[in-house]
């Protein structure tokens, strides 16, 4: 289905002709009319990733541990390793895709997700359990695609020694729901 879907996107650019025109057509040809002709290729490219996004399962394209809170998708600090000292805040940077929208009567789409956090100990012991520690819900006029979650666990006070989290994210619209799993070290 992948190769399918990317020959569609290649026919579907190509059938629309754009290329780079040489220097004098360029000079000859109006900016408006090159202008739009992309504007039409961007636009059908994204009725392609719409139809992807609406066919995929929610999942998470990255979750992993952070040194700080990332203020723009993507621009996210990798922590240096998993080990942490009682005092550390526990920072987790989140970006899940193929959540599902609701179109609303204001010409606004609308998504949400849901995280439930647990922590156990080495020996399975519960330390910390939080249904929908953190929700939100995004209203906007565009299919927002590029979305991340900034999370700081509240782990505080632990004694030295491993520990396993599980956050459970939920798609609020879609009814997807996935996880991510992540071992620290207290020391």
């Amino acid at each position: 289905m992948h190769n399918t879907i990317r020959l569609m996107l290649v026919v579907m650019v190509l059938s629309l002709g754009i290329q780079a025109p040489a220097a004098a057509e360029q000079a000859d040809k109006p900016r408006e009319a090159s202008v739009k002709k992309y504007m039409e290729a961007l636009a059908e490219a994204d009725a392609a990733t719409t139809y992807v996004w609406q066919e995929m399962p929610f999942v998470l394209n990255k979750a992993l541990l952070v040194s700080k809170p990332c203020k723009v998708y993507g621009a996210f600090e990798p922590r240096g390793s998993n080990i942490l000292r009682d005092n550390d805040p526990l920072l987790v940077y989140l970006e899940p895709i193929g959540f599902k929208y609701r179109k609303l009567d204001d010409d606004f789409f609308e998504f949400g997700v849901a995280v439930d956090v647990l922590v156990m100990d080495s020996e399975g012991k519960i330390v910390l359990l939080k249904d929908a520690f953190r929700t939100e819900s995004v209203r906007s006029r565009y299919r927002i695609r590029e979305y991340f979650l900034n999370l700081n666990l509240p782990l505080f006070g632990l004694m030295p020694g491993q520990y396993y989290i599980s956050l459970k994210i939920r798609d609020i619209v879609g009814k997807g729901e996935t996880t991510a799993k992540i071992a620290i070290l207290v020391r």
